[in-house]
């Protein structure tokens, strides 16, 4: 009877990270798209989710005026934490799912 050495818990499947990746990427596509405010009275544009990493705002939709870029430090640290932490999901599900299944295939041999 031989049995393979059990896997580190640092380890994991390639295919886990592939998904890490596309996750990584999805993540970046939605903060890096420029969105426009819903609101008719003030419009304003923004960088980021789900927070506004950085505003800049009009007074009306084809006016003169428009401010800088204002930045959110706070905002900043709440999206890459949410973004850290939905790439952490992907990878614990995809792990926990790999890791099954692969048990499975043993079991029926």
């Amino acid at each position: 009877m031989t049995s393979s050495p059990k896997r580190p818990w640092f380890r994991f499947h390639l295919l886990t990270a592939v998904f890490m990746a596309l996750a990584a990427g999805g993540v970046v596509w939605l903060n890096a798209t420029l969105r426009w405010s819903p609101l008719q009275v003030d419009v304003f544009k923004y960088y980021g989710f789900p927070l506004a990493i950085c505003t800049k705002y009009y007074t009306a939709l084809h006016s003169e005026y428009e401010s800088d870029w204002i930045f959110s430090p706070l905002a900043i640290l709440i999206d890459a934490a949410l973004a850290l932490s939905i790439i952490g999901l992907v990878a614990l599900i995809s792990e926990s799912l790999l890791r099954r299944r692969k048990g499975r295939e043993r079991q029926y041999m």
